[in-house]
């Protein structure tokens, strides 16, 4: 499980450890990058659907892609990157590995960042 996260802890050390000029430069806060740490949360489709109808947003049924508000506020719960796993079959392409615990999903991650960036 842990492929899917090293990669980007190392990518976040290393921006903090050697790019502090340039951070300043972009007048960015840095205590976001600070705790960052791996591995990052997860939750399943089914569960950030969930998430959503508790928050209110009736505009999402099961089976529907996410749009960039309900991406924003599963990532603000976090506040950290967050990977979404095991979306409906219907909505991601044909060559992604099927389910065999569910066969309307699909084996599969996204990694949904906070700030209101989205899907990296």
């Amino acid at each position: 499980k842990t492929f899917f996260v090293a990669p980007s802890r190392l990518c976040d050390r290393s921006v903090l450890n050697h790019c502090q000029l340039e951070l300043k430069a972009l007048d960015r806060d840095t205590t976001k990058l600070e705790k960052v740490a791996t591995p990052f949360p997860r939750i399943s489709y089914d569960d950030a659907i969930e998430f959503l109808k508790k928050e209110g947003f009736d505009d999402i049924e099961w089976g529907e892609d996410f749009g960039a508000p309900h991406e924003t506020a599963i990532a603000n719960h976090y506040d950290l990157p967050v990977f979404i796993t095991n979306y409906p079959t219907k909505i991601k392409p044909f060559y992604m590995q099927p389910n065999p615990d569910n066969e309307d999903t699909v084996l599969c991650a996204d990694l949904i960042a906070p700030e209101g960036y989205g899907e990296i």
